[in-house]
């Protein structure tokens, strides 16, 4: 809480400090202005609205308030933005801002009797729930616009999809020719000047010395230069010029340590990178830690982007030739563990395919920046993606298993496996040794909970096919009550995680999160509305069809995940190298090229400077994907 406080303290001091240094009171929007901003699309909030809000309403309201299914019971229809805000016979259903006024966030609260939707079944969960609120607290943005024939519009077939600039190659492009021929030093100087001169601008003055080294080191490190630092960038430049004295300073700063530390923390907020589970349980992932110090690792020893991300998709798929290599590439898959994940959900099949989604998400999002997982209960509404290339994908991900490394308690259902790894010299294990003796006397314990959990299921069963046969309830050998179940379930997940921890003779364990390919490799079903008590027709897996590249089929025996990593890394992939170098242009810069860096789709807004944007893209891949040239 203290953080928050101070966090907004320093939010509202930087305010007040940025006006009284422009001194005046900055001018009024023009009324052009201000409908060109409130007309522009929240492009999170549409992303929101499309992942946790849309899901939900075509799967349990449409079929009795939509145009499409000819139903609006109390004249309410919820399928169109007008519609829903519109409402029915009661009222708005949303009321954008204000949860409360909202009758729809009312029905599905279930704190009206009179009003209860969806009616005739279980309230939706709290995390449903939750969404929702958020959802009208942010202003409800829906991009859900009513065509003639009253369905939602704006979708882009494949054909069409691939005329769109952000999924045609980069290409190379000349160097603009500009009337100041003295200011360009490098190539992508020319774009920018050219662009200021279109506008009728000039470069701004070169910054002093000082100054210019203060914001290098931010760049490049997050720390401020010592004064002795900038005491000899400045004796340099004058002994050897500024040139000679930037490039021996970046190769300083590109060699330190505290460069794979500021620019692996660009990469880790990107692969969604936490030390616990998030959601209701919010459970510790105890080894996460270890993928932390891969990135970091690979950042500083400038590990071709390429190849950095074919070890976070398919890493354990790789071949290596030593223990060390190949713990290091286990590791590397922590990528696909770490993130959000509903460890208190009951429904193994809900929690699997959630974890599918959540992973295409964070794939398809951090590589591409468009996130195929709008597709997985709807076709895109904007962008390219059908359900069968969701599904296709889904196919990959369920051949996968998923190592996160935690264990059962009454509040986390879902146990995860830690993932072991080999054992090589000065390898890191934080958690100790225990003897032999106790490991002995820890399975004897996890034998007798086990053998107490099988009898209270036993009589559960036994006394529920009772009740429904209307005979008397047997006796049981021992009265289980609530407090029993839940001790045993708390007492079992505590012994298996010691367990799992050690091996037989109780020495620590090398442990990880990460992938690993399952013995068994399958097609998904493409699930109806995205509900896995709805499987359809089986999808056969493989990627995106809006790319077409040569040789990107996958061997029948195989998973996929490394042909999806091969797909993703290659040079003719319209997307990846765009998309990185845009990242690196936001971390430098503070804004990207394209300005929605996770969101390159028709949504997104357009790059500002496409041909410089291509030109970097090339160069990046030229330069054999060097994250420090």
């Amino acid at each position: 809480m203290f953080q928050r406080i101070t966090l907004s303290l320093v939010v509202l001091l930087s305010a007040i400090a940025s006006d009284l240094a422009w001194g005046a009171e900055k001018p009024e929007k023009q009324p052009a202005e201000k409908a060109t901003e409130a007309a522009k699309p929240d492009a999170k909030g549409i992303e929101f609205f499309e992942a946790k809000i849309r899901p939900i309403l075509a799967n349990h309201c449409y079929k009795c308030h939509s145009v499409q299914a000819g139903k609006a019971e109390g004249s309410l229809q919820v399928d169109s933005r007008e519609a829903i805000r519109t409402g029915g016979d009661r009222g708005a259903a949303v009321v954008p801002g204000d949860p409360d006024a909202s009758l729809l966030l009312t029905a599905i609260r279930h704190t009206d009797s009179d009003l209860q939707m969806p009616p005739k079944k279980d309230k939706l969960s709290e995390a449903i729930i939750k969404d929702f609120e958020s959802w009208i607290r942010m202003g409800a943005p829906d991009p859900r616009e009513r065509t003639a024939a009253g369905v939602a519009g704006g979708q882009l077939n494949i054909e069409a999809g691939r005329k769109f600039w952000a999924f045609q190659k980069p290409a190379a492009h000349e160097n603009p020719t500009t009337q100041n021929t003295a200011w360009p030093k490098r190539d992508l100087d020319h774009f920018v000047l050219a662009r200021l001169e279109a506008k009728g601008l000039a470069p701004s003055p070169d910054a002093k010395p000082a100054v210019f080294l203060r914001r290098l080191h931010f760049d490049l490190v997050g720390l401020p230069p010592s004064p002795t630092a900038v005491k000899r960038f400045a004796d340099r430049i004058e002994a050897e010029g500024f040139d000679r004295a930037l490039e021996i300073e970046v190769d300083s700063l590109l060699a330190s340590p505290q460069f794979g530390e500021r620019w692996g923390r660009h990469w880790l907020d990107v692969a969604r990178f936490a030390e616990s589970s998030g959601k209701d349980a919010n459970m510790a992932f105890p080894y996460a830690w270890r993928y932390r110090d891969y990135v970091i690792d690979c950042v500083n020893a400038d590990v071709p982007f390429d190849r950095f991300l074919v070890e976070q998709i398919a890493g354990d798929l790789l071949p290596y030739d030593n223990d060390q290599e190949r713990a290091r590439l286990l590791i590397a898959t922590g990528f696909l563990a770490v993130g959000p994940k509903n460890l208190s959900e009951g429904n193994e099949k809900q929690f699997a395919a959630d974890v599918i989604d959540e992973q295409i998400d964070s794939v398809t999002r951090a590589v591409m920046a468009s996130s195929v997982a709008c597709a997985r209960c709807h076709d895109h509404k904007f962008d390219p993606f059908a359900m069968e290339d969701y599904y296709s994908l889904a196919g990959i991900f369920a051949s996968t298993k998923t190592f996160f490394g935690t264990f059962i308690t009454p509040i986390n259902q879902v146990g995860g496996d830690p993932l072991v790894l080999p054992r090589v010299k000065g390898q890191k294990i934080f958690h100790k040794s225990i003897a032999p003796e106790k490991v002995a006397s820890l399975k004897t314990q996890l034998a007798a909970l086990h053998q107490e959990r099988d009898e209270m299921k036993e009589y559960q069963t036994a006394a529920l096919k009772a009740i429904i046969e209307g005979k008397e309830p047997p006796t049981p050998k021992k009265v289980f009550t609530l407090t029993d179940a839940l001790r045993n379930v708390w007492t079992t997940g505590g012994v298996e995680g010691q367990l799992e921890a050690v091996d037989d003779e109780g020495k620590a364990l090398p442990l990880t999160m990460g992938t690993l390919d399952r013995e068994q490799v399958a097609d998904a079903p493409l699930l109806e509305r995205g509900d896995v008590a709805k499987p359809g027709k089986i999808v056969a897996r493989g990627f995106p069809r809006v790319i077409d590249l040569e040789n990107s089929s996958i061997p029948e025996d195989h998973s996929g995940r490394l042909e999806f990593a091969q797909w993703l890394t290659h040079p003719d992939h319209p997307l990846t190298a765009r998309v990185m170098v845009n990242r690196i242009w936001h971390g430098m810069f503070g804004t990207g090229i394209v300005s929605t860096v996770d969101n390159f789709g028709t949504t997104g807004d357009p790059p500002s400077h496409p041909e410089l944007l291509d030109q970097l893209a090339v160069r990046f891949m030229a330069d054999g994907w060097s994250v420090k040239k």
